[in-house]
């Protein structure tokens, strides 16, 4: 039941007579009821011509310039606020959705605030904050505000209604004033959400970004559904393909899961089960493009200083630097710092996006991605990498050469301007904030300046290269300045990712520049973030969380960065002596880590993040999985712990499974990347205004609506699923980036470049190729007149070449390019089975199957390389007929317990017949005496 009730009336709705309500309208009409902040900054009243839905509504204007300004800041806060009371009569427990409409004029973009809370101001008592963003072109626009994110006895507690806005400043082509017009409030009470992660009765879900064409295509919906029937139904409504939901249960809940993997016809579908029936989605090659695309756009219209489609140039007077001598006396000079990005709003500047953004650039479009959405001759993903590194040249210090993190307008930024007025040289340019100098970043442009060089030589290159250079030696010398490694035990679980960081920018300057120095930084660095292994194992433990690299208990932005750094490492040194060392580590951080994501999150395969109840925050959006004997929580669940961790991670799986040529964990990659595009309980998309069946996304003062921005996603202090904006720091564009590059990672084919030969003579017979999955045939053709044959293949599974009678295994990574000979008379491979437990001090055997698929005989050698357990054989001959295999046993004695083991076999001279094994030792148990 909802009442529609004038502004106030609408937060005082409630059962009343008629009286009470013509009073509440007389209030509302008193201006004088309502306290502002700032007289002549903000006023009041009450419109009698129609609005957008009622005979009356309030209209609000807001003073949008930063009144009198010393030494570059405002003398008074920009905070504007208009309040009124609740009456002492309201039971706001009875209600739980507030919606109104409202349009803004005079201001490019309007961002107002309505506040709900237990005392007159802006932060402190405030319960209930929510922003409406909106465009002055689009007129009125609908905002729906949820209460029930806090108890209905909490909300009795609320004492005052308000509107603010912060003023920031205005461009030269808008108004000084911001109006807002607010009309047809209501109270609704929509009842009690779903708790957890389970779904509301009837509820079915799919990604509106779809699947391409041989993904894994599966779609979720609430228990009831399980063992009912469902169709795909084309843009004619016509069925063309249908099965039953099986019952899936997994960490967040039970549900019901349509798999319709084995359907590949192009087009747009949607899925209905019963009454039901999902938004329209596309399988085809292209599916991915517009996800992809609106987060691109987004992060184009985030630069500073150019104009773009959000804005014309911007921020043109960055900016002052202010030092304190040590007579106090202030030195104030003026920088030309425009440029970079924005923060997740407008307030500041922050430059780890300067420093970080290029490398994710280069990859994603090395992977593919070639946009160019303004077709100027460069792509998009280029234009994005010089602005960064063209600013990077500028934003250091002009004493000490140290790179500055951010421009701000104040710490206490909330009196600042986002937008100047483009005047250098006069009181309102910005100041840079004088803060240490982060090693992080030092480490971020070493890597961008070493990857951009050996991609792009030229000019801006080498001046960046030097700037790196300079700030790299400073920070990493291996006999000056500050070490590059801790060897404090106590930092095993915190710094892992750091360490990776600046291993990554030693191995790209030594790439870029052939110094053995940085080779060695990288070198060790890669093998003291192996070392964590042995840290990390818990004395006396025997569970699947033993092998990672270092503790994923804390969840930090780039924790999976260790992983991406030894995959790098595999990737870019492949005839590196400590090549063999790092597989094996790698591997066993996947095994032991990555792929056991699978059975505890089925079928969203999401990051395992169950994390020591100790290690959390008070507060914290998590689930209790696991408790004490005293009901305490032990293990909470965190399955999206913030955007940064899982598009952090999908990058990172799937450069492992580049590396470890493993389709299952670049499939796995895939579907933590869905979660984030909608494939979820709650069906809730990270990418702002692009999914319109997604439940509102929730606004703050510092990230705008805009199509494309990110927003973040968790769980409410009542287990309720809700949309939030970014967990830890505001700077949400750079996780723009970073889940603009898992989606390209996971959407790119997977794509080879091959020659064929039968002997001496190139094959240029008829060639099939066959999903290992779905059996189907993927493509069909004649290699070249030399042999040659390039395909494009959905990475994240195995397929078959068929050639002259012979299979021959493809893995498909998605995202990476192979370049391979395939020689049909010798096509050979390896498979085994080996026990998942084994107890030390106790011998036990691998059965090695070597198979020739090929049709000659050949002879040829096996080698093998093991950790954590050992063999008197390190190679086997094996003779083998054309299209037979044959077994080998190896013999391996065992090291000590609670620990796992991986052992690797290969064959000479076929790099890709790397089997790898894993499992898990146990501690023996004590002798006993009889």
């Amino acid at each position: 039941m909802a009442w529609h009730l004038l502004l106030v009336t609408l937060l005082l709705a409630m059962p009343v007579g008629a009286q009470d309500g013509r009073r509440l309208e007389t209030q509302l009409e008193q201006t004088k009821k309502w306290t502002v902040s700032r007289d002549g900054f903000v006023t009041i009243e009450t419109r009698k011509k129609p609005g957008a839905g009622s005979d009356r509504h309030l209209r609000f204007r807001f003073r949008m310039d930063l009144g009198k300004v010393t030494d570059g800041l405002p003398s008074a806060p920009q905070v504007d606020l208009a309040w009124i009371p609740l009456p002492a009569n309201l039971d706001l427990g009875k209600h739980d959705r507030l919606r109104f409409v409202s349009r803004v004029t005079g201001q490019r973009y309007g961002f107002f605030h309505v506040i709900i809370g237990e005392e007159r101001h802006p932060w402190r008592g405030t319960r209930v904050f929510d922003s409406v963003p909106l465009d002055r072109s689009e007129g009125w626009q609908e905002a729906i505000i949820s209460l029930d994110r806090i108890s209905a006895a909490e909300r009795r507690q609320l004492k005052w209604f308000g509107v603010m806005s912060i003023n920031v400043g205005y461009m030269p082509d808008e108004s000084e004033w911001m109006t807002i017009d607010i009309d047809d409030l209501q109270l609704d009470t929509v009842g009690p959400r779903q708790a957890g992660w389970e779904m509301p009765q009837g509820s079915l879900r799919v990604p509106v970004s779809g699947f391409r064409t041989h993904h894994d295509k599966i779609a979720i919906g609430d228990a009831s559904l399980v063992n009912q029937r469902y169709l795909l139904l084309d843009e004619k409504k016509r069925p063309r393909f249908g099965g039953r939901f099986r019952r899936v249960e997994s960490a967040v809940g039970v549900h019901a899961v349509a798999d319709f993997s084995g359907f590949t016809l192009e087009g747009r579908y949607t899925l209905r089960a019963g009454q039901h029936e999902t938004p329209p989605f596309p399988i085809g090659p292209d599916a991915w493009v517009a996800p992809i695309d609106a987060v691109a756009d987004w992060i184009l219209d985030m630069r500073c200083g150019v104009e773009t489609a959000l804005h014309p140039p911007c921020h043109l007077d960055d900016g002052w630097l202010v030092e304190t001598d040590a007579k106090g006396k202030t030195k104030r000079r003026h920088l030309p710092l425009s440029g970079g990005w924005h923060d997740a709003g407008d307030i500041r500047t922050f430059y780890q996006h300067t420093y970080r953004f290029p490398h994710e650039l280069l990859r994603i479009q090395e992977m593919g991605w070639t946009r160019d959405a303004d077709r100027n001759g460069k792509p998009d993903a280029l234009e994005l990498v010089e602005h960064g590194l063209t600013h990077s040249l500028q934003a250091r210090h002009p004493d000490t050469g140290a790179l500055f993190q951010r421009t701000a307008d104040h710490s206490d930024y909330r009196r600042g301007n986002y937008w100047t007025d483009n005047i250098s040289r006069n009181s309102d340019d910005r100041l840079v904030s004088i803060t240490p100098e982060r090693h992080t970043d030092v480490a971020a442009l070493a890597h961008s300046a070493g990857l951009y060089t050996r991609r792009y030589p030229g000019p801006l290159a080498d001046q960046v290269l030097e700037v790196a250079r300079e700030r790299f030696d400073h920070w990493f010398h291996p006999t000056e300045g500050q070490q590059p490694w801790r060897k404090v035990s106590s930092h095993v679980f915190r710094h892992g990712h750091l360490l990776s960081m600046r291993g990554l920018g030693a191995l790209h300057l030594h790439l870029a520049t052939g110094h053995v120095d940085y080779l060695r930084q990288a070198r060790h660095h890669a093998s003291h973030v192996s070392g964590y292994q042995k840290a990390t194992f818990p004395a006396g433990a025997q569970h699947e969380w033993m092998g990672e690299i270092f503790s994923w208990h804390q969840p930090l932005m780039d924790r999976d960065r260790p992983e991406q750094f030894l995959a790098e490492m595999l990737l870019e040194l492949p005839r590196d002596s400590n090549f063999a060392t790092w597989r094996h580590v790698l591997r066993r951080s996947a095994e032991f880590w990555m792929k056991p994501v699978r059975e505890n999150w089925a079928p969203y395969a999401l990051p395992q993040l169950e994390v020591a109840a100790r290690l959390l925050p008070e507060g914290s959006l998590a689930v209790p999985w696991t408790h004490d004997e005293k009901g305490q929580p032990q293990i909470l669940i965190v399955p999206t712990a913030g955007i940064y961790q899982l598009a952090d991670t999908a990058v990172a799986i799937n450069r492992v499974a580049q590396a470890l040529d493993d389709p299952e964990l670049d499939r796995l990659a895939r579907r933590q990347v869905q979660w984030a595009l909608g494939l979820n309980p709650s069906g809730t998309t990270w990418i702002t205004d692009f999914d319109a069946a997604s439940p509102t996304q929730v606004y703050t003062f510092s990230q705008g609506r805009m199509r494309g921005a990110i927003t973040g996603y968790g769980l409410g202090n009542d287990g309720i699923p809700i949309s939030l904006r970014p967990a830890g720091p505001e700077p949400a564009v750079l996780a723009g980036v970073v889940l603009m590059r898992a989606m390209v990672a996971v959407s790119e084919p997977a794509r080879y470049d091959l020659k064929l030969f039968r002997g001496d003579r190139p094959w240029t017979g008829p060639v099939r190729v066959v999903s290992h999955s779905t059996r189907r045939t993927v493509w069909y053709g004649r290699a070249g007149r030399s042999g040659e044959l390039s395909l494009e293949l959905d990475g994240g599974q195995w397929y078959e070449l068929n050639a002259g009678g012979v299979s021959v295994p493809l893995a498909g990574i998605s995202g990476r390019r192979q370049a391979r000979v395939v020689q049909l008379d010798e096509v050979l491979t390896l498979e085994a089975s080996a026990p998942e437990r084994v107890t030390s001090k106790t011998p036990f055997q691998v059965q090695l199957t070597v198979g020739q698929r090929g049709s000659a005989p050949v002879e040829t050698e096996v080698f093998m390389r093991a950790a954590g357990v050992g063999s008197r054989e390190t190679s086997k001959k094996v003779t083998l007929r054309g299209r037979s295999e044959t077994t080998v046993t190896w013999d391996f004695h065992v090291g000590r317990g609670n620990r796992p083991y991986v052992i690797t076999f290969w064959i000479e001279g076929e790099p890709r017949t790397y089997l790898d094994l894993t499992g898990v030792i146990e501690e023996a148990p004590p002798a006993t005496n009889q």
